[in-house]
């Protein structure tokens, strides 16, 4: 009898969906002069995983927008937050884009900022994630700040808990100082910004909603830009059957 009873509460017991776990992670090093820039992920990407593009860019004119595609033909929404201060003046902007995969397989990602690329410089760093809600991902767009100072830093407030909070600083002063993440785990960096433009991005799965401060630190002052985004955990499923019938026979 005590088996039967463990039987039937496993058959009727709602099926969850898993928690947020990030697959894998890529980064471009710095480029210049190209009208775009490609990175593959090292392995194929799932259906329906989040993917995440987030860096820095720089062209002499300025970057005014961003287009970011893939192999797999992603719809990106894309997040970004200019500089006005440094020795790039407002010629360089922090982006974050985020897409669902609409299929798995092999997939580069292309980000093209708008500009003269005869003139222009690039880094970032790519994501995939699994657990996320395919619908409508975002939970909180955190936005972007600027300041002057060694200790880059912001506060999101994630709207759900268990959100998969995005991170990404830059500057825009003609050096190299040491950029390093005081919280969460990188997703990709490039610490050259004398020969191209810096970036360290992050990734940090939260627990219960609220309040976070993310926060790096820079080896000498700069002026530098943060940008946060959080992305809600995929809901739990209904059971597996809301009818399920289980037959059960007299022993004769």
């Amino acid at each position: 009898m005590k088996r039967l009873l463990i039987l039937i509460l496993l058959l009727c017991a709602p099926r969850l969906d898993a928690a947020i776990s990030v697959i894998q992670t890529a980064t471009k090093a710095g480029a210049a002069t190209l009208d775009s820039y490609d990175l593959a992920f090292t392995s194929n990407v799932a259906a329906d995983s989040l993917l995440v593009v987030a860096g820095s860019s720089w062209d002499n004119g300025g970057v005014s927008s961003y287009t970011v595609t893939d192999t797999r033909g992603t719809s990106y929404t894309i997040l970004s937050f200019p500089s006005s201060a440094g020795d790039n003046g407002n010629g360089l902007r922090l982006f974050l884009a985020y897409g669902i995969s609409p299929s798995a397989g092999a997939n580069t990602v292309t980000v093209n900022p708008a500009g003269d690329a005869a003139n222009s410089t690039n880094s970032f760093g790519i994501l995939e994630a699994s657990g996320v809600d395919t619908a409508t991902p975002l939970d909180v767009d955190g936005g972007g700040v600027e300041g002057t100072s060694t200790t880059p830093t912001r506060d999101i407030t994630t709207g759900t808990a268990n959100a998969l909070v995005i991170g990404v600083m830059t500057h825009n002063t003609f050096a190299s100082p040491t950029l390093t993440e005081q919280d969460g785990t990188l997703i990709s960096e490039e610490q050259n910004g004398l020969t191209f433009i810096s970036h360290n991005a992050i990734y940090k799965i939260e627990g219960a909603a609220g309040v976070d401060t993310i926060n790096w630190t820079t080896s000498a002052s700069v002026v530098w830009q943060v940008y946060l985004a959080s992305f809600k955990e995929a809901a739990a499923g209904a059971p597996a059957s809301t009818s399920r019938r289980i037959m059960l026979r007299r022993p004769s």
